[in-house]
């Protein structure tokens, strides 16, 4: 629940899914699992910066779905 996109889900079993169509590699699942089971696969031609505010959060979102920033705030 701490996906700021519901791209983690937990299964019956308690094992994490992660569905990739939504993930934003945003690391967040990586930083607040309690039992480090979560991390990104990092490829040479990504360079990962975490993300200081959730206006930073949002720009990718847009930028991935084809969208221009803003989108919706947050009520």
């Amino acid at each position: 629940d701490r996906c700021p996109v519901g791209a983690v889900s937990m299964r019956e079993d308690g094992v994490a899914q992660v569905t990739h169509e939504k993930c934003l590699g945003c690391g967040v699942c990586e930083v607040v699992c309690g039992q480090g089971a979560m991390s990104l696969q990092k490829r040479d031609d990504l360079i990962f910066t975490p993300y200081q505010d959730d206006r930073e959060l949002f720009m990718l979102m847009a930028k991935k779905k084809g969208l221009e920033y803003p989108v919706h705030h947050r009520p």
